[in-house]
């Protein structure tokens, strides 16, 4: 599934603002094939990006789907928030402002948000003392998954917003799909010399706001009610080996449904 619009102008964005602020990023990255003019580059992605959402913006107004942006947008500055105020308790002002990206603003506030966003999960899964302040790692991890899923939230609700099948003039959206692909291949630059900075030097990363698969620490892993065990299930079970259970559904028949009390419920098969 392609990235969201939003998502990849913001990675621009993010990126534009930390080849701006880091010169020893821009020298590790020039070194592993990033050369300066892929650099330049993030800028003129970024703010095409904007140009091309304000032009969707002005040719039909939906106030339902753009409330609902907006609300999503709140809920991700509300973690960004949350996640400030802990690290005040252990971390400097310029620490903190990196990692939240407060150098980044865009015209568009939504994709400010994105990028900000984008900044602080980076930070959260390449920074050491990043990670620290949040608490232990399985804290640190908490922290990024939410804000992972809010942020995954708002993009959803961004592509509502972009959706074209309800509008005839499809210029905006064609422009829209090809600058997509054009981030999409300078993220695929991004991402190969990304991938290649040695590990003492991930720490960069947190200023792109990217991070490749398999480096730092890992985001996601996660489901809804499902408690993470550190010994997990390793093997099929053997069905010969399986015995009678309070928790096998023969012993809830209408009584019992949710497993409640001291044990076994006898069926009443009615």
């Amino acid at each position: 599934m392609p990235a969201p619009f939003y998502l990849l102008v913001g990675h621009a964005f993010v990126a534009a603002d930390g080849l701006t602020h880091s010169a020893e990023l821009c020298q590790t990255l020039a070194k592993l094939g990033f050369d300066k003019s892929m650099a330049n580059k993030a800028e003129g992605l970024a703010q095409e990006g904007e140009v091309l959402i304000e032009a969707r913006r002005e040719q039909h107004e939906d106030r339902i789907a753009e409330h609902a942006m907006h609300a999503a947008a709140t809920e991700v500055e509300m973690w960004l928030q949350t996640t400030r105020f802990l690290l005040k308790k252990s971390l400097d002002a310029e620490t903190i402002d990196l990692a939240m990206g407060k150098s980044i603003h865009a015209h568009d506030h939504v994709v400010t948000v994105v990028a900000q966003a984008l900044r602080t999960l980076a930070s959260i899964r390449t920074n050491d003392a990043i990670a620290q302040a949040l608490g232990a790692d399985r804290k640190a991890h908490d922290v990024a998954c939410r804000g992972w899923s809010l942020l995954k939230r708002l993009c959803d609700s961004t592509e509502i917003r972009l959706d074209s099948h309800k509008h005839e003039d499809r210029a905006v959206f064609q422009k829209i799909e090809n600058h997509a692909g054009a981030i999409r291949i300078w993220l695929e630059s991004l991402d190969a010399a990304a991938a290649q900075i040695p590990e003492k030097s991930i720490g960069l990363l947190a200023h792109l706001g990217y991070v490749p698969n398999g480096v730092g620490r890992p985001l996601g892993g996660t489901s809804f009610n499902v408690v993470r065990h550190e010994r997990g299930q390793g093997h099929v079970p053997n069905p010969d080996e399986a015995f009678p259970s309070t928790g096998w559904s023969i012993g809830r028949q209408g009584r019992n449904k949710e497993n409640l009390g001291k044990g076994w419920v006898e069926p009443t098969f009615k």
